[in-house]
């Protein structure tokens, strides 16, 4: 008896380690990334088999399983067409298959069977809490721990001018920390930062309040001095949105929101006026922010208002880009990962100088805006299901007792979880590719652990 009760902490402990191993891997790339998530899903199919798949699916369950044959779907349509009828000829852009390349016809189909990976990650971590399988103590130490690292690291870079493993930034205005060329350290840090924040109340509670809230106050400033030096913009007001939505609605925390909101100020006000990047690199961000507004004003959208494209930020032109992507294959899209393949092949929206150069140009691998991407990868059928899915897990959580209850151990798990799925679905900011190995990675994770936890309370 003794042995199996042994076994089964062995298996559920290895199960626990290989899942909190994904913040490393983050940091190491994609390969490792990769890797991590092979090891997870075959550990578990060997642990479990059958059992994994044999449970009562939830609405949401149901509707994410629908997301995915809908995926496979317009992939193998996509193939099909492409293959039997698709036009070879397209403009060559850095970075995408040559003309008459054998793989250019598989490209979707495969992109598309590999991403299907993450239905498996999302039905076994759903299993895995349902059961009270995964040790989410581990998760929870492993992410503070690199995010720390991280926080340390962009520091160091800033006042060094190399990280701790000799990286230099690719610009003075970004900081990559040990990401090498990669910008996207305060993105890596806003993810992870909650878990650093909830480490202490949920698994490590001081019961001397002057101490808790000296941490906590150190903690915050470590994230929020970390973001700022990172240089990247959208992680940090991300980061300051689900801080001050936990506030709101968190009973016991709401009476700091003032000092909180005194505090944040204070930090970002000084590393603004006393230093030159940071200063810059915002006043980029208000002035970058400011002319978007004023040109998708409702007013200007239904006139035949003449904006100067000469001072639209570049991410403007990959925006607009969607939109003649998309009307190529409205209703069920062009694929995963198409854009990069349809987009050069779509009728010229701007037409400058040098029509090819100066259009074809704006086309990038993807419109940097989940929304924009799913619309043109996965049409309008696969959005309405995308957005059915956030809906219901946004309902379940705000109108159906999780919000605004009393703050308690098991709702302190779920909070960080919900309010990093939030932040990673806030739909008025740039992004990353939805369908890379990190974004999906982490989309799915904290998707399947919010839905988990939201069942384990409802039943």
């Amino acid at each position: 008896m003794n042995q199996i009760i042994s076994k089964n902490i062995n298996k559920y402990l290895v199960i626990s380690l290989i899942f909190s191993l994904i913040p490393l891997s983050l940091i190491i790339g994609t390969l490792a990334l990769n890797l991590n998530i092979i090891l997870f899903i075959i550990i578990n199919l060997i642990f479990f088999k059958k059992e994994i798949f044999k449970r009562k699916y939830s609405d949401i369950d149901k509707l994410i399983i629908i997301f995915f044959i809908f995926i496979l779907f317009t992939g193998i349509f996509n193939t099909i067409e492409n293959y039997y009828f698709g036009d070879r000829e397209y403009i060559y852009l850095p970075g995408m298959p040559m003309a008459g390349d054998a793989n250019y016809d598989f490209t979707i189909l495969i992109k598309t069977l590999a991403f299907m990976r993450y239905l498996f990650v999302y039905l076994i971590i759903r299993f895995l809490i349902e059961k009270n399988y995964l040790k989410f103590n581990l998760f929870f130490f492993s992410s503070a721990f690199f995010c720390v690292f991280v926080c340390l690291d962009v520091i160091f870079q800033f006042f060094v001018g190399v990280d701790i493993f000799g990286f230099e930034s690719p610009t003075p205005r970004k900081l990559s920390g040990p990401f090498h060329d990669e910008l996207i350290a305060g993105g890596y840090i806003q993810r992870f930062s909650l878990f650093l924040l909830f480490l202490f109340p949920v698994f490590l509670k001081i019961n001397n309040k002057h101490v808790s809230y000296f941490l906590s106050f150190f903690l915050l400033s470590l994230i929020l001095i970390s973001i700022l030096m990172s240089g990247n913009r959208i992680p940090f007001v991300l980061f300051i949105i689900t801080i001050f939505l936990i506030m709101i609605s968190e009973k016991e925390l709401r009476k700091h929101i003032l000092l909180i909101t005194t505090f944040v100020v204070i930090i970002f006000a000084s590393l603004y006026f006393f230093n030159k990047e940071i200063k810059i690199n915002f006043k980029h961000f208000f002035r970058q922010s400011a002319i978007i507004l004023k040109v998708v004003n409702p007013v200007n959208l239904f006139t035949d208002y003449k904006f100067d494209r000469t001072n639209l930020p570049e991410h403007f032109d990959e925006f607009e880009s969607f939109y003649d992507t998309w009307l190529m294959n409205k209703f069920i899209g062009g694929g995963v990962r198409a854009f990069r393949l349809n987009c050069p092949k779509r009728k010229n929206i701007y037409l400058g100088p040098t029509p090819k150069a100066s259009e074809r140009g704006t086309c990038n691998t993807h419109p940097h805006n989940y929304y924009l991407e799913i619309m043109t990868e996965l049409g309008l059928v696969g959005t309405v299901i995308f957005l059915l899915i956030i809906s219901k897990i946004v309902w379940f959580y705000v109108f159906k007792g999780s919000l605004f209850k009393n703050y308690i151990i098991p709702r302190k798990i779920e909070v960080p979880f919900f309010m990093l799925f939030f932040a990673e679905i806030f739909p008025f900011k740039t992004s990353g590719s939805f369908f890379t190995s990190a974004n999906s990675t982490f989309i799915f994770i904290v998707l399947a652990v919010t839905v988990a936890l939201i069942n384990k309370r409802k039943t």
